[in-house]
């Protein structure tokens, strides 16, 4: 069954999406409260990594 199978990989990628989400935030925060210079290269490194593991996946799975 296709549709049952799509379906419980999209709830795992949003269930996923939202973890990496949360952690992210943590992690900003922390940084803003220990150092406001990491901070930058920090949100960097995380925009790019989330970025390239995210788009790759999806665009070329649903189709």
């Amino acid at each position: 069954k296709p549709p049952t199978r799509w379906r419980s990989s999209k709830k795992s990628r949003r269930r996923r999406t939202h973890s990496a989400i949360q952690r992210s935030r943590m992690v900003l925060c922390r940084t803003w409260s220990s150092q406001k210079t990491s901070v930058e290269q920090s949100k960097s490194r995380m925009v790019n990594r989330h970025g390239r593991a995210r788009s790759p996946k999806p665009r070329d799975r649903p189709r």
